[in-house]
């Protein structure tokens, strides 16, 4: 779980993900931008996955980075672009698990759930801004809610966030609203930027948060 730790996930996220994509065949949505931690993202889940000898293929629309934990496989450009005859030249080699790097059309969505029923684990990004916002455009994308009920693992949406620089950052309490909304402790003290000659505006580097989202029976009902 160390490398999902990198990523950003929780201990009990990461051991979540674990589960999800060790169980049946399904889909596993990733949503957020299309940013270079989208990249380290997807190859840190296949690092994870080829780690147990199971044979990971990746179809991508732009080759952000050459791994050798992967399969490959670029996908044409253009109206005339055959997504199908990728998709099933990908499914000829009986992968245990593939990744689409950017989930753009209706095709590409039924792709997903079309991989399911031959047996195969899906790791698909979506530019979206949250989990919510992926789920209906998973409907738009004409997918039926039962499909959805049955073979959605679950869904990660990605956030990047500004950190704080600890050469010069100041502390302050917290308000009594905010303690309450946060669950936190009162006096609880929290940094503030405030911007130095290392930073310029009180901000240096970036974390990734992860808001992990799992189809319980529940809630598939």
């Amino acid at each position: 779980e160390d490398g999902l730790h990198e990523l950003g996930y929780t201990p009990g996220q990461a051991a979540a993900v674990h589960t999800l994509l060790d169980g049946r065949a399904g889909v596993l949505l990733v949503a957020g931008a299309a940013d270079p931690f989208a990249s380290r993202h997807r190859l840190g889940l296949a690092n994870m996955l080829a780690a147990g000898n199971r044979l990971v293929v990746s179809l991508e629309h732009r080759v952000h980075f050459k791994s050798e934990v992967l399969v490959q496989l670029v996908l044409p450009s253009g109206e005339s672009a055959d997504f199908s005859a990728l998709m099933a030249a990908a499914l000829a080699m009986s992968p245990d698990v593939l990744f689409i790097d950017d989930v753009r059309s209706a095709e590409e969505a039924r792709g997903l759930f079309e991989a399911v029923a031959a047996g195969v684990t899906v790791v698909a990004q979506l530019r979206s801004p949250g989990n919510p916002e992926a789920l209906l455009r998973m409907v738009e994308f004409g997918i039926g809610k039962d499909v959805l009920a049955r073979d959605l693992l679950g869904m990660v949406a990605r956030r990047s966030l500004r950190k704080i620089c600890p050469s010069c950052a100041g502390r302050r309490v917290l308000t009594p609203e905010e303690s309450a909304a946060l669950q936190a402790p009162p006096e609880t003290s929290v940094a503030v930027p405030q911007g130095c000659a290392e930073c310029g505006d009180g901000f240096r580097d970036r974390c990734v948060l992860q808001d992990l989202w799992v189809n319980t029976p529940a809630v598939a009902a």
